[in-house]
């Protein structure tokens, strides 16, 4: 960017960001219950109070924008599996950027097992035994005095009472009270079930299932991208220690 004229300083992570590293099965540890529930209070309270402070990111402009992400002229669509496409646009600094680090390949190996991993999640959500399992915690979260149909709804009435306390400009200790309480009986309901045994067995049913020949080859490339990246940095004069 700035060999185009421009500034660019790194944009802080949104906090609400780490509820997309929230597990896809729903799976759940007791310390992490007991702890911060199921991260949704304390990140979605995060990022109201990140929303008020000044933006790092400079004012957006059409010459901004085509420096980052590049031009129509330049796009490239890349097709994946499920009928899926991308695209890209490879005069952007954001794809020349992660292309010089990763590899020409990483995007198209990145997107088509980010489509196959949705795939293999579904597939474990609709399998026999992980239903049955899902039924069995939901019978012990009634008898925690915590009624839920299924791992989501449990997370999603605290979502909503989190809105609706926001929109009410209401206390909030009263939602992180009912989440903790909630994340801890469900966390003991999965461990009483055993829902993460049930979900690693079901996984490697749908990954067995999905994943043929040639796309254990790809997905092994796609490691092998990220871990020569990571060895890279780790092995950097300016790296950090860990």
């Amino acid at each position: 960017m700035r060999d185009r004229g421009f500034a660019y300083r790194r944009v802080p992570l949104s906090p609400a960001a780490r509820l997309r590293d929230i597990n896809p099965y729903g799976l759940l540890g007791r310390e992490q219950a007991g702890t911060d529930g199921y991260r949704i209070t304390s990140s979605l309270a995060e990022e109201a109070k990140a929303r008020n402070r000044p933006s790092p990111r400079p004012a957006s402009s059409p010459d901004w924008d085509a420096a980052l992400l590049g031009t129509e002229s330049h796009r490239v669509t890349i097709r994946l599996p499920e009928d899926h496409e991308i695209f890209y646009n490879s005069d952007g600094c954001t794809h020349q950027a992660t292309a010089a680090l990763y590899g020409d390949d990483w995007q198209r190996l990145y997107d088509t097992f980010q489509v196959l991993a949705n795939r293999v999640v579904e597939t474990v959500n609709q399998d026999a035994e992980f239903l049955g399992a899902q039924s069995a915690w939901s019978q012990c979260m009634t008898r925690a005095g915590r009624p839920s149909r299924t791992f989501d709804e449990a997370r999603g009435r605290i979502e909503a009472a989190f809105n609706k306390a926001a929109e009410d400009r209401a206390d909030l200790m009263p939602v992180v009270r009912q989440e903790l309480a909630t994340a801890t009986a469900d966390a003991g309901c999965q461990d009483e079930v055993g829902i993460a045994d049930v979900v690693r067995a079901a996984q490697g049913r749908a990954e067995a299932a999905i994943l043929d020949a040639s796309r254990q080859e790809q997905l092994g490339e796609l490691r092998r991208l990220r871990a020569d990246v990571l060895r890279r940095v780790t092995t950097s004069p300016g790296a950090t220690s860990r």
